[in-house]
């Protein structure tokens, strides 16, 4: 009973919480909000079973919608890692896509830090791996759809309104150390820029910036950077057109 009061006072006070929403859109969040739980009935169960997630990992247990979390799916937290939701952090439900039949996973390791800015949304299938040392940051209106998998071990931000489609990869690591003329490479930043479209099973690799408004083409493999408002795709990946826009 208790847990349900918990529930329904979360959604009564997320609109203050979590949407910086104009006047009068009040009425249209908590019934966009209602209409999701009807629905998805199985969103209820989400919330009971985040509960004790938020409970267990020191998150605040009064905010039901800070962390969503799919019954399926998996959200580990290990001790010496951060993990900073300024926002909602839906993880895996169905009701995001119906694309994957997999369960999502998100890793913090020890000395790790996630930060969630906004309101964000990986769906099923999606794993997402924060290293010892690695900060993770992704910003409000971003989503993944499916069976995604980011890897972060350095510094790595994803900016607002992203779209990152089924099967794309981002890592910031070779996972071995590779030497060559005295040298030694493993790991480099990835820095994404606002409203990327980032196409299905497309690959991004190290040390690579991706400028605002950029589409990365199905299948593409970026391995260096690129400027804004361009198409790019290809193995590796190269402009295809310039000055586009979309949404």
């Amino acid at each position: 009973m208790s847990i349900l009061l918990i529930v329904m006072e979360g959604l009564r006070m997320s609109e203050y919480h979590f949407e910086k929403a104009k006047k009068g859109t009040k009425n249209n969040t908590i019934k966009r909000q209602l209409r999701l739980i009807t629905n998805h009935p199985v969103f209820i169960i989400n919330l009971v079973y985040s509960f004790f997630i938020r409970l267990i990992y020191g998150l605040n247990i009064f905010k039901p919608l800070q962390l969503v979390v799919d019954w399926r799916s998996r959200f580990v937290r290990k001790p010496g890692s951060k993990v900073i939701i300024k926002g909602q952090f839906f993880v895996g439900g169905r009701y995001i896509t119906n694309l994957s039949s997999s369960s999502a996973n998100v890793l913090v390791y020890d000395g790790a830090t996630l930060i969630i800015n906004g309101r964000v949304k990986i769906g099923p299938g999606v794993q997402i791996v924060v290293a010892r040392g690695g900060k993770l940051t992704l910003n409000d209106g971003t989503y993944v759809t499916a069976d995604a998998k980011i890897f972060c071990s350095s510094n790595m931000e994803i900016g607002k309104k992203c779209a990152i489609s089924w099967g794309t990869s981002i890592i910031d690591s070779d996972f071995h150390e590779i030497e060559y003329d005295g040298k030694q490479e493993c790991k480099r930043e990835i820095t994404i820029g606002n409203n990327v479209w980032i196409g299905c099973n497309a690959t991004i690799l190290k040390g690579v910036t991706i400028d605002n408004d950029v589409v990365i083409a199905a299948g593409a493999v970026v391995n260096k950077n690129l400027p804004s408002n361009i198409l790019a795709g290809g193995n590796p990946a190269k402009i295809i057109k310039e000055n586009i826009s979309w949404r």
